[in-house]
C-alpha cells in the first residue's frame, strides 16, 4: 500500500471508531518504513481533532469521542511496541512520562501528545488517566538515569493547577537558568484548567461571558452551552452562590447550561444532589428575568464570595456522606437546613423561586 493509502486508512480508522482497523494500518504504518511522526500527524492526529470539535459543536456523542481515542490508542500501542522492540527506525530522543492527574478523565489532548511526542522520537510512558502526582514523581524517577532527559508532563482540566505544584516541589527547586524545569527536569502542565476557571468567575469575565453569549444568540442559530465550574465545594453556601450567578449571566444572555461542579473536588463522592434541582430552579426562573434585574442580582451574589474565588481559599465542603444518610439516600438534616436557607436567601435577594 502507498503511503497516501496508509494515511487514508489510519484516519478512517478514527473516523469509523475501528480499533482492529487502527491496529492494521499502523502496523502497515511501521513496515512500510514512512515516517511516523507524518503518519501519526496526517493519521490519527487529525481525525481526533476532528472528533473533539465535532463533539464541542455537540455533533456527535461522548461515546463516540472516546470510541475514536479508544481506536487512536490501539494504532499508537503497534507504533510503541515497535519502537521498544528495535522494529522502528526512530531513536529516542529522551523520556516522557504523561498522564491526565488524579481526580480527572479526560485523555483526548493527553493521547494526542504522547502519540506525537512518541512519532517525533521521544520514548513515552503514558500512565493513563486519574494520576497521582506520586506516581509522576516515582515514574520520572525510574526511567532513566540521565536527569537531562527527564520530562513528567502532567495533563489535565479542574485539578491541573495543584497537580502541578505537587509534582514541581518534589521535583525540587527551580532551576534559575532553565525556566521550567525542576531539579534539571523539564515540567510541562497542559491546559491549567483551575486558574482559568478562577479567572472565569471574576466579575468582569461573567460580563464578558454574557456578552459573547448574547453575541451568538443574536446573531446565528448556534446553541451555546455554558459549563458551570465552582471554586465552592458541595455542602458550602459558596458553592450555591456561584452556580446561581452562573445560571443568572448564561441563561438571560441566551445560553443553555451544563453542570454544576467544583473545579477541584474534595473527593470523587463530593457531590450534593439537592444542588442540582436548585441549579435547575434558578436557571428556570432566569428565563423570563430581565439581563439588567439578572446584572442586579450576580452583582449581588458576587459579594458573597468574591474573596474566596482562590481554591485554597474557598470552603472545602463535605463528602456525600456526610451529606446523606447512607442508609435511606436522604439529605441530613443539617444539609437539608443548607439548602432551605440557601433557597431562601435567594427568594429573598429577588430570584423567583417556587
Amino acid at each position: 500500500m502507498s503511503k497516501d493509502g496508509i494515511f487514508t486508512a489510519m484516519r478512517e480508522s478514527i473516523e469509523n471508531y475501528d480499533s482492529d482497523a487502527a491496529t492494521a494500518a499502523a502496523k502497515q504504518a511501521v513496515e512500510s518504513g514512512i515516517d511516523l511522526l507524518e503518519a501519526v500527524e496526517k493519521g490519527f492526529a487529525g481525525p481526533i481533532r476532528n472528533l473533539g470539535e465535532a463533539f464541542d459543536r455537540m455533533e456527535i456523542f461522548l461515546p463516540q469521542l472516546m470510541l475514536g481515542s479508544d481506536a487512536m490508542k490501539a494504532g499508537m500501542a503497534v507504533m510503541e511496541e515497535a519502537i521498544t522492540a528495535g522494529g522502528g527506525t526512530i531513536k529516542s530522543k529522551g523520556v516522557v512520562v504523561i498522564g491526565t492527574v488524579e481526580g480527572d478523565i479526560h485523555d483526548i489532548g493527553n493521547t494526542v501528545v504522547a502519540a506525537l511526542l512518541q512519532a517525533n522520537g521521544y520514548s513515552v510512558h503514558d500512565l493513563g488517566v486519574e494520576v497521582p502526582s506520586s506516581r509522576f514523581i516515582e515514574a520520572a524517577g525510574s526511567r532513566t538515569s540521565d536527569r537531562s532527559q527527564r520530562l513528567s508532563n502532567e495533563a489535565g482540566l479542574g485539578k491541573c493547577t495543584r497537580a502541578g505544584k505537587e509534582v514541581r516541589n518534589h521535583l525540587g527547586r527551580q532551576d534559575p537558568g532553565q525556566p521550567g524545569r525542576r531539579d534539571g527536569r523539564p515540567l510541562l502542565a497542559g491546559r491549567q484548567g483551575a486558574a482559568a476557571r478562577r479567572r472565569d468567575l471574576q466579575h468582569d469575565s461573567l460580563f464578558l461571558a454574557g456578552l459573547a453569549n448574547q453575541a451568538v444568540a443574536c446573531n446565528s442559530g448556534i446553541i451555546a452551552t455554558t459549563s458551570h465550574t465552582t471554586s465552592g465545594r458541595p455542602g458550602s453556601d459558596q458553592y450555591a452562590h456561584e452556580v446561581s450567578a452562573l445560571a443568572l449571566t448564561a441563561v438571560t444572555s441566551g445560553s443553555t447550561v451544563s453542570g454544576p461542579r467544583p473545579a477541584e473536588p474534595l473527593s470523587f463522592n463530593n457531590v450534593s444532589p439537592p444542588m442540582a434541582p436548585l441549579f435547575a430552579e434558578v436557571s428556570h426562573a432566569a428565563a423570563g428575568m430581565k439581563r439588567e434585574t439578572a446584572a442586579e442580582l450576580v452583582a449581588r451574589l458576587y459579594e458573597k464570595y468574591k474573596d474566596r474565588i482562590d481554591l485554597e481559599q474557598a470552603p472545602k465542603g463535605k463528602a456525600f456522606e456526610e451529606l446523606y444518610d447512607l442508609q435511606t439516600l436522604r439529605p441530613t438534616a443539617e444539609h437539608q437546613a443548607l439548602y432551605d436557607k440557601l433557597k431562601e436567601e435567594l427568594i429573598t435577594l429577588g430570584v423567583p423561586l417556587g
